[in-house]
């Protein structure tokens, strides 16, 4: 499993002069320490995709299908993300949510492939009941969200923000790419997060995620008002090294 050094970035801070004109900041988080990503989820809403029974799964190959009673949405379409595998309508997720993803269980060999329980979530072909095989993810947000993340647990994905429309967001930092056994995740300036789209990286067929993160908590200011911040520690600490000389 290929692992990466963590990232913390906020986005948009080369703007350094103030009362310059910046996109939305963002907090880019790539880990895999739980500490952090602890820190991050906050008080979001966890989506952990058990509850439901997950069809066994010992590989990732074309072909698998998988139950009925494994096929999802969402618990509460009018107040939590509804996922699906292509073909929803995001300003009216509960009038269409879109082709159901897929939840499996990962066995035997890949048993070890989940963040907690037992189950992760896999996307669908479109209008099939196989999961893998080139898929991919959205979520809709019933109410936009300022922060989105979730782990990795096979294959490797970009997570990219979007509009009410199914546009990316046209400002500040919109996508971050992680691979297996990683937390990525985006903390915007604004709440302005209505769809989130999970989409598989070249060189990979199949991907699972597992324990996403949603919610509004924790805005990060914005980058004038971070330099702020900075320029104002340095003013404080300068005053102490002069007074401590005097």
């Amino acid at each position: 499993m290929r692992t990466r050094t963590r990232q913390f970035l906020i986005g948009s801070m080369a703007a350094f002069s103030l009362g310059a004109t910046v996109p939305a900041a963002a907090l880019v988080l790539v880990t895999t320490d739980p500490a952090e990503v602890d820190t991050f989820a906050g008080e979001l809403d966890l989506e952990d995709f058990e509850g439901i029974g997950g069809t066994g799964i010992s590989d990732y190959g074309a072909g698998q299908t998988v139950a009925p009673g494994s096929l999802f949405n969402s618990f509460d379409g009018t107040q939590l993300p509804t996922f699906n595998s292509g073909g929803g309508t995001p300003s009216d997720p509960v009038g269409n949510p879109g082709h159901p993803i897929g939840i499996v269980a990962p066995q035997g060999a890949i048993a070890g492939d989940v963040e907690s329980g037992a189950n992760v979530a896999a996307p669908l072909v479109i209008d099939t009941d196989e999961p893998f095989n080139n898929g991919f993810m959205e979520v809709f947000f019933p109410e936009p969200v300022a922060r989105v993340g979730f782990w990795i647990t096979h294959g490797e994905v970009s997570l990219t923000l979007r509009d009410e429309t199914g546009a990316d967001l046209e400002t500040g930092d919109v996508t971050v790419s992680g691979v297996a056994g990683e937390f990525i995740g985006i903390q915007r300036e604004f709440t302005d997060v209505t769809v989130a789209a999970i989409l598989l990286e070249p060189g990979f067929d199949a991907f699972t995620i597992d324990d996403f993160v949603s919610g509004s908590a924790g805005e990060v200011p914005e980058p004038a008002a971070a330099l702020l911040l900075l320029v104002g520690g340095l003013v404080l600490t300068a005053g102490r090294a002069l007074r401590s000389k005097a």
